[in-house]
């Protein structure tokens, strides 16, 4: 007797199995492709709110590189608001220093194009890159699990490499369900491991309520201005340096960027700072007029008659400018001519790669050349760049402004080299995120998403599927529904074989009642099928399958 005749299933089962058994490829290869574009976070749980000051907390991952394969990281030296992270929750993986330079004495310093300033790709990280992505279920405040996470990018965690600096920072992101802007929303200073970058992730309305993003003068730090001592040092070089160290000839120092941090580095927030003598700076030096990556290079200083070089400024969007000529003694000719030692701090090279998944931090300006006794170092370092701001929300309501300005070099009220700053970049918003204001990477009135300097925003229907996270409630739904699918489909597996098995039970009986002389072989059967079908049952029961009307 086939299967096929004893099953008696009613239309609806045979239906429902059916449908199931179609569905369940489809769902689970539909959700694979979702969770490819975006991550499957839980929008709006952090609820409807009205915020101001630091709202992301910054976490520095361990050491070590991290990609696709990767199944969880360390993390410390936590920052910002105090909301640790948890599992389900939303966070960025933020690529924030990844560039090598070549750190030749010459004009090849740089991108060894013959400027004196820039970067090349290292082939192993990218800085600026970053992604989404969704905490697992054994998260922790010092471990972020990222089962379930497949990494777009890689990312690096190594800030002493010999070849470069690299760091990135994790950062936790609010998903609120609507927000509103309450107040001034900034992030903490970078200290040169987290902080300087605003993610806002807004399921429904973002109202800005008038009020501003400001990461102003919180991104890369500029050069923290040192003492040159004339007459002990005498450059004679012609062209002038490009890079020294402290101990060979102490130009004024290097702005911080994306290919690394000088030991010396200035922000508003700390003042000028000493890293101390065993931390890993530029290859080849902390000092000279070369700018690496997009950082600043140092004013140049000579002979006592000549000095003072100014700083040159930080780039982003585009190269930054050149520093002053500097000071020249009544030997000299009292204007400048093309005869003339250039002092002159290189500005930091461009970030040509922006994009909505690669961002970065405006670069810092170079300190500017310092030998008069007396002058306090930090009144020649140079200027932060802006910070980084990313917006993303379903619409948005309300006039406000995102600030990411450079800050500006420190006065120099004596006659030493000033510090280099770093170019503005405002955008003013209209109500559903159009520019007003234009800046490098954005045009006046276009609309979201856009990348300006250092600012990502994304409205509505119009995200980018490369750095979109946010799932409708919809697509929540469905994936709810796989779910039940793969677990439904399990369970009418297990019921179609009882049926079976009831079926032939009862059309025994049925059998046996229709014989009038019945059989002893047969009878004997008709026993024995109840006790294997309670078996049946039994098993089922144990294995954790719900009961059935078939197996009460």
């Amino acid at each position: 007797m086939s299967v096929v005749s004893v099953v008696r299933m009613s239309t609806p089962w045979r239906e429902t199995l059916r449908r199931w058994r179609k569905l369940l490829p489809l769902a689970l290869g539909l959700a694979a492709l979702n969770l490819q574009a975006q991550t499957c976070a839980v929008p709006g749980r952090d609820g409807g709110a009205s915020v101001s000051g630091v709202v992301n907390t910054y976490y520095v991952p361990g050491n070590g590189t991290y990609s696709s394969g990767s199944t969880s990281m360390a993390l410390g030296g936590a920052t910002g608001a105090a909301t640790a992270v948890a599992p389900g929750d939303l966070v960025v993986l933020m690529q924030m220093q990844c560039a090598n330079i070549n750190s030749s004495n010459t004009a090849n310093y740089g991108a060894g194009d013959g400027t004196g300033r820039g970067y090349t790709e290292p082939g192993t990280c990218q800085a600026g890159r970053y992604e989404y992505v969704r905490a697992g279920a054994a998260t922790t405040a010092s471990s972020l699990d990222l089962r379930g996470n497949s990494l777009s990018g890689t990312y690096v965690q190594d800030p002493t490499g010999i070849a470069g600096r690299r760091t990135f920072q994790v950062i936790r992101v609010p998903q609120h369900a609507a927000l509103t802007l309450g107040g001034t929303v900034n992030a903490p200073y970078w200290n040169g491991n987290t902080g300087g970058v605003v993610v806002l992730d807004v399921a429904g309305n973002l109202n800005w309520n008038g009020q501003a993003i400001d990461v102003s003068g919180r991104g890369f730090r500029g050069g923290g201005a040192v003492f040159w001592d004339n007459v002990t040092f005498i450059d004679t070089d012609n062209p002038p340096d490009w890079v020294t160290t402290l101990a060979t000839m102490p130009h004024a120092t290097k702005g911080e960027g994306i290919a690394g941090t000088p030991r010396f580095v200035y922000n508003q927030s700390a003042g000028r700072q000493d890293l101390l003598a065993g931390w890993v700076g530029y290859s080849n030096g902390d000092h000279g007029r070369g700018a690496p990556g997009n950082a600043g290079g140092g004013g140049d200083n000579r002979d006592g008659g000549r000095d003072n070089g100014g700083g040159g400024g930080g780039g982003n969007g585009g190269i930054g400018g050149l520093g002053g000529y500097g000071w020249k003694s009544s030997s000299w000719n009292s204007t400048f001519t093309a005869s003339d030692v250039d002092l002159r701090g290189i500005g930091g090279g461009a970030f040509g790669s922006a994009a909505p998944h690669r961002v970065v931090m405006g670069g810092g300006g170079g300190a500017g050349g310092s030998n008069n006794a007396g002058n306090p170092p930090a009144n020649s370092s140079g200027g932060a760049g802006g910070g980084i701001v990313i917006v993303r929300a379903g619409s948005m309501t309300g006039a406000g402004t995102v600030n990411a300005d450079g800050a500006d070099g420190q006065t120099q009220p004596v006659e030493d080299g000033a510090g280099g700053g770093v170019d503005v970049e405002r955008e003013a918003l209209h109500p559903g995120g159009v520019v007003e204001g234009a800046a490098a990477g954005a045009a006046v009135g276009q609309a979201p998403p856009f990348v300006a300097v250092g600012v990502v925003v994304d409205v509505g229907e119009e995200r980018s599927p490369e750095i979109v996270v946010q799932i409708e409630e919809r697509q929540r739904a469905f994936l709810d529904l796989v779910d039940e699918v793969a677990h439904d489909a399990v369970v009418l597996d297990d019921v179609v074989g009882e049926v079976v098995v009831e079926a032939v039970a009862r059309q025994d009986d049925h059998r046996l009642d229709d014989e009038e002389d019945g059989k002893d072989e047969k009878s004997q059967e008709d026993e024995r099928l109840p006790g294997r079908f309670e078996r049946r049952c039994n098993e089922g029961l144990e294995e954790g399958f719900p009961a059935t009307p078939l197996c009460p």
